[in-house]
This record gives structure tokens, C-alpha cells and sequence, in this order.
């Protein structure tokens, strides 16, 4: 098993190379599934696996000179904290067992729950059609406070279910 899913952490490479995103959505079942990983531990893989290939693929954008540091660092640095926030304050506040009623929900089982729902989301997101009348504009208070904003829920999102670094 073990070497499946070495082949399949591969192929998730690949596709995360090729397609430029989804890296999360391939890893977490692969290091759950296939490699027995806890989900708590498997969404921290994930973050880091996924995020180093995002690093390598940031350095290419960077030589190009199609970084917008300003804007950037106005989504990134709230996301960094609610990925810290999340990891070591939310997730280990969650107890292994949470009693609901008559059903007992595993943590893990919560974790990819969520990880389930972000996914499903996230194909909503793709397939719905964008409006045509969206205007770009410059740097502007209005755009840097929804960055933050923004930021800091991608990161919240991202620390809880490992994946969310292409939103």
C-alpha cells in the first residue's frame, strides 16, 4: 500500500504541476487513505507539501516580475495567522470525540467533513458563471481591507482542512 501511494503522491505532484492547483484535494485522501495518516496529521502534511510546491511555482512568477508584493503580503500575512490560529488554539481545543445526541462524531471525521464541503464549494465556485461587469482597479483601501479580510478566512479555511491555498 505504501507504495501506491507513494505513486499516487507522484501523480498528485504532476497534476499540481500541470494544472497549477488542487494539490490539497489529492493529498489529504492520499495520506488518510492510502498511508493511514490520522486526518489531523495528514491535512499538516498537505499543508506543507503542497505549500513548498506553491513556493517553487511562486519563485518562477517572481523572476517574471508578476508579483503584486503590496497585495501579496495584505492576503498572505492574515492568512499565515489563521492558519497559526487554527493549528495551534482551534484544532487542539476539538475533543477526539464529540457527542451529538445519540451519534459520536470522530475528530477526523469532522476534519474531512469540512474538507468535503470546502471541496465541494470550491467546484461550485469554478462552475458558476462570472459576472461580466466586474471593474479591476488600482490599489485601493477598500481592496487592501477585503484582502486582509479575505486573507484571514482563506488561512482560517486552510489551517482547519489542510487545503485552500488556490483560493
Amino acid at each position: 500500500m505504501d507504495v501506491i501511494g507513494a505513486l499516487m503522491i507522484v501523480l498528485a505532484g504532476a497534476t499540481l504541476g500541470v494544472i497549477g492547483g488542487g494539490g490539497s484535494i489529492l493529498t489529504v485522501p492520499i495520506l488518510v487513505y492510502l498511508f493511514n495518516e490520522p486526518a489531523e496529521q495528514a491535512t499538516s502534511y498537505s499543508l506543507f507539501l503542497v505549500g513548498l510546491a506553491a513556493l517553487v511555482g511562486a519563485k518562477k512568477y517572481a523572476s517574471q516580475k508578476n508579483i503584486a508584493y503590496s497585495a501579496a503580503l495584505n492576503f498572505a500575512l492574515p492568512s499565515f495567522l489563521g492558519v497559526f490560529l487554527v493549528r495551534h488554539y482551534l484544532l487542539p481545543s476539538i475533543p477526539n470525540q464529540i457527542k451529538l445526541m445519540e451519534v459520536t462524531l470522530l475528530k477526523d471525521n469532522l476534519i474531512l467533513f469540512v474538507f468535503a464541503l470546502v471541496m465541494v464549494l470550491a467546484a461550485f465556485s469554478m462552475i458558476k458563471t462570472k459576472s461580466t461587469n466586474a471593474k479591476r482597479s488600482g490599489q485601493s483601501t477598500v481592496h487592501s481591507v477585503f484582502m486582509i479580510l479575505y486573507g484571514a478566512l482563506v488561512g482560517s479555511v486552510t489551517g482547519f482542512v489542510g487545503a485552500g491555498e488556490a483560493f
